[in-house]
């Protein structure tokens, strides 16, 4: 390229009109015969240094080509994207390509970044879609995303991640050994066993009746039986709910399995693994191992479509679903007529649903309701804090507190917030117009209409 600037006669190629490019090959061509026969270069170079690159002499009768044809054709893209003139000198660098041929960049212990010779230099850039250690001692590699940060990987099958901690499978918790870690799950806490020493008696008021389950896990129905409702399969239960004319429960397999009316699907519960179901109406709702929760059922006023995210507990209600999500935010779907699903700000613990009300306990133990007041579901709401356990019936609602006292409020004309003030409760359910509690001693009472039997325990 040196020899082309300085070597170069500018009467060689002025006088004609070529093409620039053709110019250009010949100006080269007629450069180095010079050099060959004089063997240096000629003592007359060109006035301006340069040679000829497609701009006439002033004799010329052609006006000279516009910059951007000059550089369209007496140009070629160099390697570093940038433009190198044809008459450019040659500094004696190598490109990029070359540069890069002869460069071993150090090696970095960054997960997901690499270090590479890019255009002549060592740069670190993200490797996404490689494999990675995500620091999980029960999980496979993990996959690198387009952020440069580490996924984890899936959990192996003879263990389960809690909290982001590894366990054991069937590794029981330290201090609760009904709580267990399931196999290959991902979850914020441990999960309840399936052994039938830990299954505890719990109590579900549906519409017009009732379902149990026994210390053992096993499940008997009262009341109303017209659509199958108060008939169980025979199996054994971790949990159970009973809605309007289906009732739900989850076996010991942490499977659901639902009977009675089938309206719109109702009873037609979905495959996988569940922690705990609620029935209302005519849908329902299951929180999986995973934490996602999954409804089905009719769909009205969006009450089945569920956002994403991990729950802690999970309410159906006849019109609107509300669930507590891992981070004790509330998040409510469905019908809100009377603001019963509008989202309330604060942490809470546990959440219940009426037909068209919501009531909450904060992590606190404090008492939060909204929506339809037409009974003081709302406005009757207990002051104070401690309470430990929260349920909604149609129109009333009782609370559990630390003393196994139950309080309740809202409509009372059959009796169903009139709790016996006599008994120690470990765990209460309010149903349409009943209500029904177990004892410290695991037995079941009931309170409230008994028009099909729902409130006589057998």
């Amino acid at each position: 390229m040196l020899l082309e600037r300085s070597c170069m006669k500018s009467d060689s190629m002025s006088r004609g009109r070529v093409p620039a490019s053709r110019r250009v090959v010949v100006v080269l061509f007629v450069a180095l015969a010079t050099v060959l026969a004089t063997g240096g270069c000629s003592d007359d170079p060109e006035p301006n240094g340069t040679a000829d690159a497609g701009v006439s002499d002033a004799g010329d009768a052609e006006q000279p080509q516009d910059a951007s044809s000059d550089v369209e054709e007496d140009s070629t893209v160099a390697p570093d994207g940038g433009r190198e003139d044809a008459g450019d000198e040659d500094t004696g660098e190598a490109d990029a390509a070359d540069l890069c041929a002869d460069v071993e960049c150090a090696p970095i212990d960054t997960p997901c970044m690499e270090n590479v010779c890019l255009r002549g230099n060592c740069v670190e850039r993200v490797t996404p879609g490689a494999s990675c250690d995500d620091g999980l001692s029960c999980t496979g590699e993990g996959t690198c995303d387009d952020l440069g940060q580490c996924q984890q990987g899936s959990v192996n099958a003879d263990a389960c991640l809690i909290d982001g901690t590894c366990f054991s499978s069937g590794e029981a918790k330290s201090d609760d050994a009904c709580l267990l870690c399931l196999p290959s799950s991902v979850s914020s806490d441990w999960m309840p066993s399936t052994t039938a020493s830990c299954i505890d008696t719990q109590v579900s008021a549906g519409g017009n009746h009732t379902c149990e389950i026994a210390a053992g896990g096993s499940v008997r129905c009262w009341g109303a039986d017209n659509a199958g409702q108060a008939t169980p399969p025979q199996a054994s239960f971790i949990d159970v709910s009973a809605g309007g004319l289906h009732t739900c429960g989850i076996d010991m397999s942490h499977e659901l399995q639902c009977w009675g009316a089938d309206t719109d699907g109702m009873a037609t519960p979905l495959g996988g693994e569940y922690v705990q179901v609620s029935a209302a109406s005519r849908h329902a709702c299951a929180i999986g191992v995973d934490g996602r929760v999954e409804c089905w059922g009719n769909t009205d006023d969006g009450k089945a479509s569920a956002p994403t995210g991990e729950f802690l507990q999970i309410a159906a209600g006849p019109h609107h679903t509300c669930g507590i999500k891992e981070s004790n935010e509330l998040w409510c779907w469905g019908r809100s007529d009377h603001g019963q699903a509008q989202v309330r700000q604060g942490s809470f613990a546990q959440v219940s649903v009426g037909q068209s009300f919501t009531c909450a306990l904060t992590t606190g133990g404090e008492v939060n309701c909204w929506g339809k007041d037409d009974a003081g579901e709302v406005s009757d709401a207990p002051a104070g804090a401690g309470y430990e356990q929260i349920s909604s019936g149609w129109n009333h609602t009782c609370v559990l507190d630390g003393f196994g006292q139950v309080e309740c409020w809202g409509q009372d004309s059959y009796g169903q917030s009139t709790p016996p003030t006599t008994v120690v409760f470990t765990s209460i359910d309010a149903g349409r117009w009943h209500t029904c509690g177990v004892d410290d001693n695991g037995t079941t009472h009931c309170w409230g209409s008994d028009s099909s039997g729902q409130a006589t325990v057998p």
